[in-house]
């Protein structure tokens, strides 16, 4: 079947209409802001271009500080996600007790756990870094352990009758297969890591973008509030743009479609996933009061096992305490099943559309990509 004329793409044509979906975007924002004036709420485009160049100075010192501490945590993290993903592949019966880690770690509030590790490490940008690998490894976590299984059977089989194990399969086999996955979530990560970056400096930093973000919103600066949403939304689209360009270069190859064979990824029985259960919180708990027992923290505001229990369950007043936990905990889940299920629902849609109309992605990509940016920075 030959192509005819309309199958084949034009890079100019769809171009320019991403250039005018974006010229469109600005304006209605333009338009919007000025509606708004004097709301408090909304700066426009305009006015930040003007708010930038007046402080263009300050902004580029703040960014090359945030850049700095997330670029490290990028680093940091990432490699802890190789690690992590290698030892699952290598020690299969210890797989869901690292992914179930993994996650634990990565769900851990990142506001709640910065004055905590500005205690630990001092002035600095230990926990900027720290935060920063928080945020973005379990993004590459995720992807590369599916990357490290997409291979056919057939190359472990080939590998096995050569008398090689484990490892060698994990180096010549599912290293190479994973290289696409693990080039997309390192292209998820590098915003990942700038939003952490930005929410360690809220915890007592000096300089950074995070800073003068809280010098902004207490000020009721508009202007500067938006310059640094819109500084930090650019630098997040340009990372992931940049990360998936390099990715392209040096692997063009699409990522394989086979996954692993059924016989390999079904090995658990409910004993197997009961131990794999019990020995996950056995090691989180471990882990918990282990570290704040090793690095001497207060028990003013670094809370271990046994506090917990005691708050909830034995304390003369655990039952109120249990009372007002769970009914604020219902509170938000009011608003947070909705959240999941509409955004849910959304990102389906989207990724719909960006398949049957692959020139709306040059536009609601980058929109998508800021609003992760900009939203966890607003909301502190």
């Amino acid at each position: 079947m030959s192509a005819t004329a309309t199958d084949i793409p034009d890079p100019p044509r769809q171009g320019l209409r991403v250039a005018l979906g974006i010229l469109a975007a600005l304006v209605a924002w333009e338009l919007l802001a000025r509606v708004m004036e004097g709301s408090f709420l909304l700066a426009g485009p305009v006015a930040i271009v003007a708010y930038l160049a007046d402080n263009a100075g300050l902004m580029m010192r703040a960014l090359g500080v945030t850049l700095w501490s997330a670029s490290l945590g990028f680093v940091f993290g990432n490699l802890a996600a190789i690690a992590l993903a290698a030892l699952a592949i290598l020690i299969p019966r210890l797989e869901g007790t690292i992914a179930t880690l993994a996650l634990v770690v990565f769900c851990l509030p990142l506001v709640a756990t910065g004055p905590i590790l500005r205690v630990l490490y001092g002035s600095g940008i230990g926990p900027q870094v720290t935060l920063a690998a928080v945020a973005c490894y379990y993004t590459t976590f995720v992807p590369l352990l599916v990357g490290l299984r997409a291979a056919p059977a057939s190359w472990f089989d080939l590998v096995a009758s050569y008398g090689r194990g484990g490892w060698s399969k994990l180096v010549h086999v599912r290293a190479m297969a994973s290289v696409p996955y693990l080039i997309a979530g390192l292209q998820i990560a590098a915003p990942a890591a700038f939003l952490g970056a930005m929410i360690g400096e809220f915890t007592g930093a000096e300089r950074g973008m995070g800073v003068l973000a809280i010098r902004a919103m207490r000020a009721l600066d508009v202007d500067a509030t938006w310059a640094l949403a819109t500084i930090a939304s650019a630098v997040a689209i340009c990372v992931y743009l940049a990360v998936g360009a390099l990715g392209r270069w040096l692997w063009p190859d699409r990522p394989a479609l086979i996954l692993a064979s059924a016989a390999e990824t079904s090995r658990s029985g409910p004993g197997d996933r009961l131990l794999t259960t019990v020995l996950s919180i056995g090691v989180i708990l471990a882990l918990w009061y282990g570290l704040m027992e090793a690095f001497d923290l207060n028990r003013f505001f670094a809370k271990r096992p046994d506090d917990v229990w005691t708050y909830l369950v034995t304390a003369p007043n655990a039952g109120q305490h249990s009372a007002q936990l769970f009914g604020a905990l219902s509170e938000t889940l009011v608003y947070t099943l909705p959240g999941y299920l509409a955004g849910l629902l959304l990102g389906a849609a989207l990724a719909a559309a960006f398949v049957m109309w692959p020139v709306m992605a040059g536009v609601a990509l980058p929109i998508a990509i800021a609003l992760f940016t900009t939203s966890p920075s607003g909301s502190v």
